[in-house]
């Protein structure tokens, strides 16, 4: 349902859902710069004010520049065949990071419908990819596979990280920036 909010940063439009299954209060701003908040159904709408006044600058800025960002691509989830090219693309490229990287062994992988990411490297190494991936140029899938394969190696986004990164795309600021550009709805 449709409700509006006044806080010390303006008037913010934004769609209420209720959710059994949400435990916390939580604020999406999407590209175009939609705001979707999802609340338990034990949270007041006084709570849900107060939430959004305490986050208003910041808010604020997240609709701004998600107002900016370029407009979601429909993809639909991967047929089987996708699925299947894409997992053989990875089986090729992953190893080709690993060695690269001087990991010791190949991180083993797996490919998921991922809403809001690419990729993703667990505590235990292993990485899973987005059935989105397929859509991607050819450079910033390999972008994607060497980012996530350095996680193995450090697991956070620290300068260390980047610096691994780095060391195998000589661009990958140019890289990383173009990979925002790219946001799949399905």
């Amino acid at each position: 349902m449709q409700r509006e909010v006044e806080t010390s940063a303006g008037v913010f439009a934004y769609t209420l859902r209720r959710a059994e299954r949400a435990r916390h209060l939580t604020i999406a701003v999407a590209p175009g710069g939609s705001i979707v908040a999802t609340a338990p159904i034990r949270i007041s709408e006084r709570e849900i004010e107060q939430f959004f006044a305490a986050r208003a600058k910041s808010l604020a800025r997240a609709v701004a520049r998600l107002r900016r960002a370029p407009k979601p691509i429909p993809l639909p989830p991967a047929t089987v065949a996708e699925r299947a090219a894409l997992e053989a693309k990875l089986a090729l490229f992953v190893p080709r990071a690993a060695r690269l990287l001087g990991l010791p062994e190949t991180p083993p992988f797996t490919v998921r419908m991922m809403r809001s990411r690419f990729g993703s490297c667990s505590a235990r190494g292993a990485l899973s990819f987005s059935d989105t991936l397929r859509a991607l140029p050819e450079h910033l899938f390999w972008y994607v596979v060497i980012h996530e394969a350095a996680h193995c190696l450090e697991r956070n986004h620290s300068p260390a990280f980047w610096a691994i990164v780095e060391k195998v795309i000589h661009n990958s600021r140019a890289q990383r920036r173009e990979l925002r550009k790219y946001h799949f709805v399905r």
